[in-house]
């Protein structure tokens, strides 16, 4: 990390993010954080217990030009407990949805949300899952399946008969299964609940080669078997 750190600080494109690390930096020293570059933030970076520096990352993620010194920073706030993040990463989730769909910012994103597991803005998630759904929504997907959320379960069957949306460039390679990634995982996070009367729905995921909304564009007709073997396993994993 030595050589890429001095090659980043050497960098005259860098001096405005470089100093502002340095004022962030000296903030987070305050609460007995020592840093000095920005790779060292992660989703491990903190525990629980520092959920003072959430309202200091808030305050300057915006403020760096690079996007990945911002994800970086934005990353190290998906820790369980950072509740006074959650409003903010919604609004950035809604940012890189609309108008132009970013999905690498926006799994960054989901991924956080979905590790802080903040109950309180079920409807945000629920409106979330239910138009425009990326196939980032698959960690939010997880997170109302592992916590059983009941007031989650109609939005999950919703999910069950769709495509999720992928970046277009994913479309004619193998990538182009992931577009049933989002409906596969809330097979699996119905499952979670464990209650029979929901297998009525899950039971037609035994045989989805009857399932005729399952296709593939020409380039990609390779991928029906395999997708068809995800669903089987899916669909398996949550029959109780």
């Amino acid at each position: 990390m030595f050589f890429e750190t001095l090659k980043y600080r050497l960098n005259p494109k860098n001096r405005h993010d470089i100093k502002l690390q340095k004022e962030l930096f000296a903030e987070l020293k305050k609460f007995g954080f020592n840093f000095h570059d920005h790779r060292q933030f992660n989703c491990d970076t903190f525990k629980e217990k520092d959920k003072q520096v959430v309202p200091i990352l808030i305050s300057y993620i915006d403020r760096f030009e690079s996007e990945g010194c911002r994800m970086q920073y934005l990353s190290a706030l998906g820790v369980k407990g950072f509740n006074d993040a959650t409003e903010y990463l919604i609004s950035k989730y809604k940012h890189y949805l609309r108008p132009e769909y970013d999905q690498m910012q926006l799994n960054v994103v989901s991924q956080t949300l979905a590790k802080i597991c903040d109950l309180r803005f079920l409807n945000d998630y629920f409106e979330i899952l239910s138009s425009d759904v990326t196939i980032d929504a698959c960690y939010l997907v997880q997170m109302l399946g592992k916590l059983k959320v009941e007031a989650a379960i109609p939005y999950l069957i919703k999910l069950f008969d769709c495509a999720n949306i992928i970046p277009e460039k994913w479309v004619g390679t193998v990538l182009e299964s992931s577009k049933y990634y989002v409906s596969q995982c809330a097979i699996e996070a119905l499952g979670k609940f464990k209650k029979k009367e929901l297998n009525k729905y899950i039971e037609k995921f035994l045989n989805p080669s009857e399932l005729q909304w399952i296709s593939f564009s020409e380039e990609s007709k390779n991928l029906l078997k395999s997708t068809y073997k995800d669903y089987i396993k899916a669909a398996q994993k949550a029959m109780c």
